[in-house]
């Protein structure tokens, strides 16, 4: 299976997604998860959305060696605050963290190419931090779209292109 799309999953039922070996792409968002153990099977995955969940905890993600798309952006359930982890995921090109209480983003750094960061509504960092990190990030990756602002991250602009093109991930799902 290439692709799962599953809404509403739990960590019951995520156990069984260890058995999907060869997945490349997955969208989880919208489901009562806390515990990503099964990833550390999965290790062909590009793309995963876990969004909307109750994770606090990226550990395995990490383990993701292929991985250039993620959303881990969460406004109500889960809080990701140590993204640390993500800096095994060299390949990673496009996080939304928004929702998140990050305040370190130096895992980022040795990234190969990090194109889109989005983290909105982060708390974690005054004004004068975000606009700090926002020009370190600019050094390291100069072309690099960044969104530290207020509001819904897909109405922001996270998953359309300005001309209003569906982004192109979401062939993959």
């Amino acid at each position: 299976t290439e692709t799962i799309w599953i809404n509403g999953l739990t960590d019951m039922t995520s156990v069984n997604l260890k058995y999907f070996a060869d997945c490349k792409n997955m969208d989880i968002g919208e489901g009562s998860i806390s515990d990503l153990s099964f990833l550390k099977y999965m290790p062909e995955l590009e793309v995963l959305i876990i969004a909307n969940n109750y994770v606090n905890d990226i550990t395995e993600v990490g383990n993701l060696k292929k991985l250039w798309y993620l959303e881990i952006q969460d406004p109500l359930k889960g809080t990701v605050s140590d993204i640390s982890p993500l800096a095994n995921c060299k390949k990673l090109e496009h996080l939304n963290c928004g929702q998140d209480q990050i305040s370190d983003f130096s895992p980022l750094y040795g990234l190969d190419g990090l194109k889109r960061l989005y983290c909105m509504e982060n708390y974690a960092l005054t004004e004068p931090e975000k606009d700090a990190e926002k020009e370190r990030l600019k050094e390291i990756f100069p072309d690099i779209e960044i969104n530290f602002g207020y509001g819904n991250s897909v109405t922001a602009g996270w998953r359309f292109y300005d001309w209003g093109g569906v982004n192109d991930t979401y062939h993959y799902l």
